[in-house]
């Protein structure tokens, strides 16, 4: 009752007296932005209340109006007097009930014990991963340089064009418009003698910059016009064409160009960087997980969670989705749960076997050896592990091919599986 009394005051101080919280922090002298993130966590380690030898801090009590108000309104909170009083005091009282509890005999429950304990390792794994593994998969400063090089069309600055037109009915009409430009007849000229667009007439048919995908002034609909722009965003100054849109046709003079340089290295460091994060995360973290997993002996009890849930046959049952799921990403991920989960299931080397060979369906030579050196590690005396060395000789094949080319074409695994059991 008292924890629910304490949640009313805090919503109800949240709503009328919010605008204190702000002039309490403005005459107590808010943090300037040159404060370091120590005097931050300093202040935070402020001890506010005392239960016996116990100190409540400021970031005991964060992480209590967190629970209670949301993370949006905590911080706020925190600098109101009243709502800190209120929140304070709720979680001053819940100690004081805890050390009560405990002189009578309490003591946490199983599974309060097995709460504490998942609490404890999700904290210490996010910031574990977060600082550790993520960074595992941080490119090399030579890869992040070999990337830009070869893709610098990815870091192109966008182009625009600055442009004359005049606008005409007819695709003949605009052609011999653009022969008489071409054959020294004045631009401006021509768009007073034959433009229909009346907002650009006077002004020698100036149509401002072109740019992929913005509006264009005066064009119908939403001003978007992709055929105009792909006749036009080419052009380099002097550069005159006929371009087709929704008002009809245009002779169209180029007068202006920018963009379209490759940005720095520097600039596009940290973009190179995510990029690689994103794509090598999810084979380093599968990788360090595995390693830790047999550092720690961690292994799950196949028949233990089958008769917990009454579901027998799921390493099976794992495999078929595998095998029936349309996506390569999705095909993968499921046999790599049923190895990584379940490695000493029978099922477990024909999962490895999938990984490298959905791999190579993909193109994806380097995933796939990395695959290959596994079952060839763990599973070389099974069927499969067997598989693996005829599978091995179409990987050079296949990595010597051109990414672009179709999808490679392999035996099927069970023909791979026939040609070690004859």
């Amino acid at each position: 009752m008292k924890r629910l009394v304490s949640m009313i005051l805090l919503a109800v101080l949240a709503s009328s007296t919010g605008c204190r919280g702000d002039s309490a922090s403005n005459e107590s002298g808010s943090a300037s932005s040159g404060d370091t993130a120590g005097a931050a966590t300093d202040k935070m380690n402020t001890v506010l209340a005392r239960v016996g030898d116990y100190d409540i801090t400021a970031q005991a009590l964060y992480y209590h109006m967190e629970k209670t108000m949301g993370p949006d309104r905590a911080q706020g909170a925190l600098t109101n007097p009243d709502m800190l009083q209120v929140g304070l005091a709720a979680l001053l009282d819940q100690f004081v009930w805890a050390r009560e509890a405990e002189s009578a005999g309490y003591r946490l429950t199983p599974a309060e014990h097995a709460q504490v304990d998942a609490l404890k390792a999700e904290l210490l794994a996010t910031r574990y991963v977060g600082d550790v593994v993520q960074h595992k998969a941080d490119p090399t400063p030579e890869e992040v340089r070999q990337y830009y090089n070869e893709h610098q069309s990815e870091y192109l600055t966008e182009a625009r064009v600055g442009v004359k037109h005049i606008l005409v009915d007819t695709r003949a009409e605009a052609e011999r418009i653009l022969k008489e430009a071409k054959g020294g007849a004045a631009f401006g000229d021509l768009v007073r003698k034959y433009s229909k667009d009346e907002n650009t007439r006077d002004i020698g048919g100036a149509l401002g910059f072109i740019q992929n995908g913005k509006p264009i002034l005066g064009f119908p609909g939403d001003g978007k016009s992709t055929t105009f722009e792909d006749a036009v965003l080419p052009l380099e100054p002097g550069d005159m064409t006929v371009a087709h849109s929704g008002l009809g046709w245009h002779v169209v003079l180029c007068i202006k160009r920018e963009g379209g340089e490759v940005r720095s290295l520097e600039d596009v460091y940290d973009e190179i960087t995510l990029r690689f994060r994103r794509e090598n995360f999810g084979s380093v973290y599968n990788e360090a997980l595995d390693q830790a997993r047999q550092k720690y002996h961690a292994s799950f009890d196949l028949d233990a969670i089958e008769q917990f849930t009454g579901v027998s046959g799921n390493v099976k049952r794992l495999l078929a989705m595998a095998k029936e799921h349309p996506e390569f990403s999705g095909k993968v991920e499921i046999c790599r749960r049923i190895v990584f989960d379940y490695p000493k299931a029978r099922l477990a080397p024909e999962a490895q076997f999938l990984i490298v060979y959905y791999s190579l369906k993909e193109r994806k030579v380097k995933a796939a050896r990395k695959a290959l050196g596994r079952l060839q590690r763990l599973y070389a005396d099974s069927p499969w592990g067997a598989a693996g060395k005829e599978l091995e000789s179409y990987v050079d094949g296949i990595a010597s091919e051109p990414a672009t080319d179709p999808e490679p074409e392999l035996p099927t695994p069970e023909e791979f599986l026939a040609r070690v059991s004859e």
